[in-house]
């Protein structure tokens, strides 16, 4: 079984750009949450190569997901097969 972790933090950010009426920067994001900004990036293409749990609450609280809410990421599981294949 291959197990992959899939960053919803597009969407927060787009969000948040949206809420706020402008752009933000990898590394204003990166400087307000003392997050790395290569941590950063690999989390808004979507397939972090690893995740580190100390990321996501600085992340939340940056992008204001409510105490509670489920994490903005995704777990999916593939018995065998690589997703992007159509067996």
């Amino acid at each position: 079984m291959v197990v992959v972790i899939r960053s919803e933090l597009i969407k927060l950010w787009n969000a948040k750009q949206e809420r706020e009426g402008r752009v933000i920067k990898v590394s204003e994001v990166a400087e307000a949450t003392d997050v790395d900004r290569r941590s950063i990036t690999r989390l808004l293409k979507g397939k972090p190569e690893q995740f580190q749990a100390k990321v996501i609450g600085p992340l939340c609280e940056y992008f204001e997901v409510p105490h509670g809410q489920p994490i903005p990421f995704l777990i999916v599981c593939y018995n065998g097969h690589d997703e992007d294949t159509d067996d």
